[in-house]
């Protein structure tokens, strides 16, 4: 708890660390829709379950589907169910996470153009 002596003391001040944060970045809004998706996950729930959500970026249209790992091997599925759906999307924007790194991953993303 910070208390205003605390807030005025220069060494405090001088040896705490600053929260910094990087300026939020606006994407440009794509074309049309499917071009752009994004992706990440939420998890896991009481149930072990993940989410898997999906999100266009012109249309904002989500895709939610349940996962009960984030290996590629568990995701890439869904991921071709999707694209069977709808269509190969130009760039597939992630956070880079677990399911995202894995070669098999970047594989799969080099094949499908993203």
């Amino acid at each position: 708890m910070q208390t205003k002596k605390h807030k005025s003391c220069i060494p405090c001040l001088a040896s705490t660390p600053k929260n910094v944060f990087e300026p939020l970045q606006m994407s440009e809004i794509p074309n049309n829709v499917w071009e752009n998706l994004s992706m990440d996950f939420c998890g896991p729930f009481s149930n072990g379950y993940y989410v898997m959500v999906i999100i266009d970026e012109y249309s904002r249209y989500p895709i939610i589907e349940a996962v009960t790992s984030l290996t590629s091997k568990s995701v890439r599925p869904l991921q071709d169910k999707n694209i069977s759906i709808f269509v190969i999307p130009k760039e597939l924007k992630s956070n880079n996470g677990p399911p995202f790194n894995s070669q098999e991953f970047r594989n799969f993303a080099d094949i499908m153009g993203y």
